[in-house]
């Protein structure tokens, strides 16, 4: 049994599992907003110690790459690469919107998993599957796109799950039947990404921590502001 660490830290509440001998299986989360950094390696010491092994014991670390909250993911990541620098554990990099996918009941043919990008965007990741109980698969990448326009074009039974479902702003411009199904299948649950984490490794994917980046898609809010005061810096120059 590979003695594993997963961290998925691109919400406001990071979620931390592990794996030990004998399949012991043990999740904890961050305490809440802004506090990823000061919570989360005494978080995970204090769970690997419970289930059986130390730091120098890990093999398999499990992360998610986003998108989602800048400052989350860097800590995330920034995490998993220096536990694999120190302990050479394997790092497997993941989506952030495909672990929260596999929250969806089975029957749901027609997935989406949105995030809050900020302004009226949303990070949208879109699944399809053949029949009911068969494996999701990815339909398009990634994206960022205005509300409006996704809400126009997505699929009438489309199911809708997220973190996004979770900002009252977002949840005033979406029509109430997309909020229904609750705060648990909205958000990234450790018990789906150790099993995510443990078949992206039996199928092979490795991620080399030295290059290993979050996936953000756009810039954030603070670079685009500079660019815009450069902008029009330049601009008022003759």
């Amino acid at each position: 049994m590979l003695k594993t660490l997963v961290l998925e830290t691109s919400t406001e509440i990071g979620v931390i599992g592990v794996r030990g001998e004998n399949d012991t299986r043990l999740g904890d989360a961050t305490g809440g907003r802004r506090r990823h950094g000061r919570d989360l390696i005494p978080i995970i010491q204090n769970m690997i110690g419970h289930v059986g092994f130390s730091f120098r014991d890990l093999e398999l670390i499990g992360v998610g790459l986003g998108p989602g909250s800048y400052t989350g993911l860097r800590i995330g990541v920034t995490a998993a690469k220096m536990l694999a620098y120190a302990t050479g554990a394997v790092v497997v990099g993941f989506g952030s919107l495909e672990a929260i996918a596999r929250n969806a009941p089975a029957d749901a043919l027609e997935l989406a998993v949105i995030a809050d990008a900020q302004g009226d965007e949303l990070y949208v990741a879109e699944f399809r599957r053949v029949q009911a109980g068969s494996p999701l698969v990815a339909h398009g990448g990634v994206r960022v796109q205005a509300i409006e326009p996704w809400l126009a074009s997505r699929p009438k039974d489309q199911l809708v799950i997220g973190p996004a479902l979770e900002s009252a702003r977002i949840r005033d411009l979406l029509p109430p039947e997309l909020a229904s199904l609750g705060h648990e299948v909205n958000q990234p649950r450790w018990q789906a990404i150790i099993e995510h984490t443990l078949e992206a490794h039996a199928a092979g994917i490795r991620h080399d921590p030295w290059t290993l980046e979050p996936n953000y898609l756009r810039r954030s809010s603070a670079e685009e502001k500079h660019t815009a005061r450069q902008k029009a810096a330049n601009a008022e120059i003759p």
